[in-house]
């Protein structure tokens, strides 16, 4: 319904002293995108800028995102069109946001994946942390949770309902900084991509890859409790001592969330 969301836009704009933005898909499906006509209103009604997923409502992660799409409303519209949809690495961030003519991009399950994809596209090269590196930014994130939700029984409930969620895409990280997955994200995005389980890995790293969700409850809560990095990587390795890591391959990467 563009033309009422032209009127939020415009009474939005009238109403608030900070810039609006605005976040779109291609449509709702594919036999119905209408993308450049709701940009179109979104910018009239005074939009600051647009974002534009390059997907359809139908569509969700069936297939990969339509860059071209993107493009092309890009070069329609005068405010800044931000591109998102399926990065996961520096190369294809840098990639996508020079052939769209994007003025940014928007990061989304890439960035559940691995926080540190910010650091990447900024610096431009890999960042690819061993399994007690990233165990420790995970304990960390699970003490800022802590800090915010209050260490008591009523925190931990709330935390416990983000941390192991976070973990089902947490245990999707792949270093992928290798010539063989940059000549194949120019083929199809690698978080859609299939990755076979690699062979000769760390008792910690497999358990870190691990996607059992009932063993993603129970990092979440050893992360909770630990007081520090080595204590929750020695709590980590008991744990899988008492479930041994599940390996095999995961399949497309974060598609069904």
């Amino acid at each position: 319904r563009p033309t009422q969301l032209g009127k939020l836009v415009a009474e939005l704009v009238k109403g608030i002293p900070a810039p609006v933005s605005v976040k779109i898909r291609l449509g709702w499906t594919d036999s119905d995108r209408n993308a450049s006509e709701v940009a179109k209103v979104v910018e009239e009604a005074g939009a600051a800028a647009l974002t534009v997923h390059g997907r359809t409502r139908e569509q969700r992660y069936s297939r990969a995102a339509d860059w071209d799409a993107i493009a092309q409303i890009a070069a329609e519209r005068s405010i800044p069109v931000i591109g998102n949809g399926d990065i996961l690495t520096w190369y294809e961030a840098h990639e996508r946001w020079q052939k769209s003519g994007v003025a940014s991009i928007m990061v989304g399950r890439g960035a559940l994946i691995k926080p540190w994809l910010f650091r990447e596209i900024a610096t431009r090269q890999a960042f690819e942390p061993t399994a007690s590196e990233r165990l420790a930014i995970y304990h960390d994130f699970a003490q800022r949770l802590k800090a915010h939700f209050r260490d008591d029984e009523k925190g931990r409930e709330r935390a416990m309902r983000f941390l192991p969620w976070h973990f089902e895409f947490f245990c999707r990280y792949r270093p992928l900084s290798a010539p063989q997955w940059v000549a194949a994200a120019s083929q199809h995005p690698l978080i859609q991509t299939r990755m076979p389980e690699e062979e000769g890995l760390s008792v910690l790293e497999r358990l870190l890859r691990d996607p059992r969700p009932e063993l993603h409850q129970e990092l979440a809560g050893l992360l909770w409790a630990a007081t520090d990095a080595p204590a929750a990587e020695a709590a980590a390795l008991l744990l899988a001592e008492r479930m041994p890591p599940v390996v095999g391959e995961l399949g497309e990467v974060a598609v069904g969330h």
